[in-house]
């Protein structure tokens, strides 16, 4: 009798492989996903191709961590990986919270309706957008032809001169031809030279562009409260022409030139070429005014002399 015993322990011990069960269970748990468990045990193929698929993109890894809990994981050589039912408990301890999440997420997968999916992938997109805008331009820039130093401002995707062009071009002049004016409101420019007065890197910006600018701010019917500077605006019959700056654009009342050399409506208004021609003698421009919230798009003469943004290449 006891040398039956004796024969099946050793008939046991040698279907048992060497391989520590502890060892292999929580190698499998944190590196199963690259094929180290496979590795270790002597299956080098396979762990080549869990390595290469991520553990079968974690399927395969659940699978096998399964299949070592409950004792039925063989090495290289075929013999039983076994544990004890101490080992198994502990085992499902750990298995339990991650077959959950894994069903869970199968799942969200299968039952997930093409409008859901593609909501999701919609969010997604969003918040990559929202990152990508919020990102901080360059503050400012210095105008190498004269070392003027302008501040910027990201608005969406575009990038503006905060401050009103002040290049002495040809043809250029300060409100009332006062140096102070071009100081606190910049130059004002024809048509023709405001094309050209942007610095290198920059340019005067056309309709497209400047619609982009006025929409982000809510369209045109609004759009002057929140790209007018705080200050600087001539009060309505009592109530504030100023605006809410809300993007940083500070735009200020700099009034306008005319070719005979009349000089108004400083302090009330304010005017900025586009470089989108109307015709052969007129030009579009925006303007903003202190009395209500539009930012307004006409066509006005390429001799009247207006303020310039510039926006970034």
């Amino acid at each position: 009798m006891n040398e039956e015993k004796m024969t099946e322990q050793t008939e046991f011990e040698a279907e048992k492989s060497p391989f520590n069960w502890t060892a292999i269970f929580f190698i499998s748990l944190f590196l199963g996903f690259f094929g180290v468990d496979r590795f270790y045990i002597g299956k080098k193929i396979s762990g080549v191709i869990k390595l290469l698929t991520l553990g079968g993109l974690g399927i395969w890894w659940l699978v096998d961590l399964i299949i070592i809990a409950t004792g039925k994981s063989t090495d290289a050589s075929k013999k039983k990986i076994r544990n004890t039912n101490k080992q198994r408990v502990l085992a499902f301890i750990f298995l339990a919270p991650l077959t959950i999440f894994f069903a869970m997420c199968l799942i969200a997968v299968l039952f997930s309706s093409p409008e859901e999916l593609e909501k999701i992938k919609a969010e997604r997109e969003q918040k990559k957008q929202a990152v990508q805008t919020s990102e901080e331009p360059e503050p400012s820039f210095t105008d190498s032809r004269d070392g003027k130093k302008y501040k910027t401002v990201k608005i969406g995707s575009q990038t503006w001169m905060a401050e009103n062009l002040n290049y002495d071009a040809k043809s250029s002049k300060c409100y009332e031809n006062s140096p102070d004016n071009c100081t606190k409101y910049g130059s004002l420019y024809d048509w023709n030279t405001a094309l050209k007065a942007c610095p290198s890197g920059w340019h005067l910006p056309n309709g497209d562009e400047w619609q982009k600018l006025v929409d982000i701010a809510g369209g045109d019917k609004i759009a002057g409260t929140k790209l007018k500077a705080a200050s600087g605006w001539k009060d309505n019959d009592g109530a504030s022409g100023n605006g809410t700056d809300e993007f940083g654009f500070s735009a200020l009342p700099g009034g306008l030139g005319r070719s005979d050399g009349g000089f108004r409506d400083v302090g009330d208004c304010g005017y900025w070429w586009s470089a989108s021609e109307s015709s052969s003698y007129g030009a579009y421009d925006r303007s903003m005014i202190y009395v209500d919230e539009t930012a307004r798009w006409a066509s006005d003469g390429k001799s009247y002399l207006f303020s310039v943004r510039c926006v970034q290449n």
